[in-house]
């Protein structure tokens, strides 16, 4: 009996080993196959990585570079490829944390110093928010909901923010105190009421000084003072109205009506004459629209139809030279001035800026017609930054065709921003009431430059040390 339980238990021994053997056979199976799937995994994202890359979808290429680093991260060839592209591109980086603002955020501008910058919101909360900390200095409640577009800003005097009501009013108020300038201006029902974007145009607002008041419908115009609410001015025209400009100094205002651009002395409200022509007649089966803006130092003046632009003597009218607009451009719905050498618009089929000296047209990246929203410059007017229809937030050089940041921060919905007088930040407003603060990157990777003060012979006791060290040692002394 004790024999045979003897052989039983050993051959129930040699089962159990043969199965565990077989069992860890298995797993390594199974393991292996699990690393090879791995594999094939990572090589998958990483040919999608570089088509992205290559087709300068650098965001989707970078998701798909990391998810590939994380399946693999053995794999020698990834790191290099990541650290490669994080170099060689910039981005847009989060600074601090969003804050929700309660409401719809119709409008972000930065003080002209950038210490702070603006918020308004559709709730009619306007905040003042310190532009290092992200802290509210100051916030008042205009009363009432705003319209969206409907708040205003003097370019060149931040005492006072103008907004826009629902029941067709609008009102001044001190940014110091909250407090209502004047009562709120009862506006007429043909004053344009569309949501303002940069495809539409201000059909109200404050000149540059912030000491006027200004409407404008298809053949009327409204001025009024800021101060007191007193109507100064209201032209009727048989013609249609394109746009409407302040000189710099305050002295002039300019209207475009027609074939002409008719103008105002301020602040007497005197008229100019005789009007300036600036086409003999319209362009055919088109109608005759026209917008102008005064460069910013005064001395120009520029008028744009459909067919051409054209750069005035601001002083004495004389026609300085043509800005012939690019095949199938039409013309831009409103000018922005980066600078006094350069006009910016956007046309239905690209988007770019004008040399006022040379007449020279460069294209912008980025989206033209109605899907570009918004367009603000920093104080130099070298760098810009772009809101569109698609969600992207664009960051480009205003001078050379090409983009300073990766616009790889999207949001759904609508959406506002403004870029600081510096150029190195970025105020984004959500439809879902967020702020959000950006910092833009230093720029694309630069070829490393060592100063002459290395050694002409390396010292002795570095003469054993590893490739890294002396690599670490010659960084050190890098510009």
């Amino acid at each position: 009996v004790s024999s045979s339980l003897f052989v039983r238990e050993r051959s129930a021994h040699s089962r159990a080993l043969l199965a565990e053997k077989k069992e860890a056979d298995l797993r390594l199976q199974a393991e292996i196959g699990r690393a090879d799937e791995v594999k094939r995994a990572a090589r998958t994202a990483l040919d999608l990585a570089n088509r992205n890359l290559a087709d300068d979808r650098v965001a989707d290429g970078l998701a798909y570079l990391v998810y590939a680093a994380r399946k693999d991260p053995l794999n020698r060839t990834l790191a290099p490829r990541l650290s490669s592209v994080l170099v060689t591109h910039n981005f847009l980086l989060p600074t601090g944390t969003p804050f929700d603002c309660g409401s719809r955020v119709l409008t972000v501008r930065f003080a002209k110093d950038g210490r702070s910058f603006f918020v308004g919101a559709e709730d009619g909360t306007f905040r003042i928010v310190d532009a290092a900390t992200g802290a509210v200095k100051r916030q008042f409640s205009v009363g009432k909901k705003v319209i969206i577009g409907g708040w205003e800003f003097a370019r060149d005097n931040e005492t006072s923010v103008g907004a826009r009501f629902p029941d067709n009013t609008f009102g001044v108020f001190d940014l110091a105190s909250g407090r209502p300038k004047i009562p709120p201006l009862q506006l007429n029902p043909a004053v344009w009421q569309y949501p303002e974007t940069l495809g539409l145009g201000h059909s109200i607002g404050l000149s540059p000084d912030g000491r006027w008041i200004y409407a404008l419908s298809q053949r009327e115009f409204w001025l009024w003072d800021a101060a007191s609410g007193k109507l100064h001015l209201n032209p009727k025209f048989t013609a249609s109205i394109g746009g409407s400009d302040f000189s710099p100094n305050g002295d002039r205002l300019a209207v475009t009506t027609g074939n002409t651009v008719e103008q105002w002395s301020l602040p007497q409200c005197a008229p100019l004459s005789p009007a300036l022509v600036f086409r003999e007649r319209p362009p055919a089966n088109i109608p005759a629209s026209s917008h102008l803006g005064f460069s910013p130092d005064g001395r120009r003046l520029v008028v744009f139809d459909f067919e051409v632009g054209r750069v005035f003597d601001a002083s004495t009218g004389i026609l300085i030279r043509t800005l012939p607009t690019p095949p199938g451009y039409l013309t831009p719905s409103s000018l922005i001035f980066p600078n006094s050498e350069r006009v910016f618009g956007t046309g239905a089929r690209s988007t770019g800026s004008w040399d006022l000296k040379t007449g020279e047209f460069i294209p912008a990246p980025l989206p033209a017609g109605d899907n570009l929203l918004s367009v603000s410059f920093d104080a130099h007017g070298q760098r810009g930054v772009a809101t569109s229809s698609d969600g992207l937030l664009r960051i480009f050089d205003s001078i050379s065709p090409a983009l300073v940041a990766e616009p790889g921060w999207q949001q759904t919905g609508d959406f506002c921003a403004a870029l600081s007088p510096d150029g190195t930040q970025v105020i984004v407003g959500t439809e879902s009431g967020m702020a959000f603060r950006f910092a833009v990157g230093h720029g694309r990777a630069r070829r490393p430059v060592l100063t002459r003060t290395l050694e002409p012979a390396m010292p002795a006791p570095f003469l054993h040390t590893s490739p890294a060290r002396l690599l670490m040692q010659a960084c050190d002394r890098a510009k």
